[in-house]
């Protein structure tokens, strides 16, 4: 069988780059509540959402990096303030996670 290469289609570019962007913006409001929550049953699942979060990350700029696509800027360290005070409450950031669940199972069924 003859393996080919099949370049991303610009709707699957702009999309992987609309899911780079949330997940940039992801990475960096869980890193902020994890370092302000209080709730240690909380704290277990903000960690692995965080571990998922950038797990997709990876996988984007793996995909982007084989098909020689420019990364967008996405979201950075500079822009959060972790010595800011708690802006929310820890079930705030609860139910940001099961949001963020619910929009990723939409997509996904």
């Amino acid at each position: 069988m003859v393996k080919r290469n099949v370049r991303l289609s610009s709707p699957e570019i702009g999309g992987l780059w609309g899911v780079y962007i949330q997940e940039t913006m992801s990475t960096c409001l869980l890193k902020y509540f994890l370092h302000h929550v209080q709730d240690e049953e909380i704290k277990p699942i903000l960690q692995k959402s965080l571990r998922i979060s950038q797990t997709h990350l990876n996988q984007i700029r793996d995909i982007f990096s084989e098909e020689n696509i420019p990364l967008p800027d996405g979201f950075t360290e500079k822009d959060i303030n972790l010595s800011a005070p708690p802006l929310f409450y820890d079930l705030f950031a609860l139910s940001f996670v099961y949001s963020m669940n619910r929009i990723v199972w939409r997509w996904l069924t």
